[in-house]
């Protein structure tokens, strides 16, 4: 990455450059945010490690209200949801993803769901505590 970027120069960039990307017909690809923020290409067999950082950027932002969607698929990548159909879309797909998580997590355990989902109700709450 360019080395006179630190994570909030970085977190600036993604912003904007993500708010010139409105809707799902105007999505940036991965490829193209990691390239316009690091002014590098990405190498196909390290892609998941050269890309963690700006998915990590992603997911605050998401994380503090800005509703950046993505879509899947050959023209898929991320954009700024102009409409609330597109969040209801995106918070779904998170849904499907805390819920397959859960199960898996519940196997692990050996507990019942309704166990499981009472220690996550604690933490959860344990971590509204925390954060102001």
């Amino acid at each position: 990455m360019r080395a006179e970027l630190d994570r909030e120069q970085m977190i600036l960039t993604v912003r904007g450059l993500l708010r010139e990307h409105k809707g799902p017909g105007n999505c940036i690809t991965m490829y193209q945010l990691y390239h316009h923020v690091t002014g590098r290409p990405i190498i196909p067999a390290l892609k998941v490690n050269q890309t963690r950082l700006l998915r990590s950027i992603v997911a605050q932002l998401q994380r503090d209200g800005e509703p950046i969607v993505h879509t899947s698929g050959d023209a898929g990548g991320y954009y700024y949801a102009t409409n609330s159909a597109d969040i209801d879309k995106e918070a779904n797909w998170h849904h499907k993803r805390a819920l397959s998580s859960l199960r898996r997590e519940k196997a692990l355990k050996k507990l019942s769901i309704h166990d499981l989902l009472k220690q996550v109700e604690i933490e959860l709450n344990q971590q509204e505590e925390v954060t102001p």
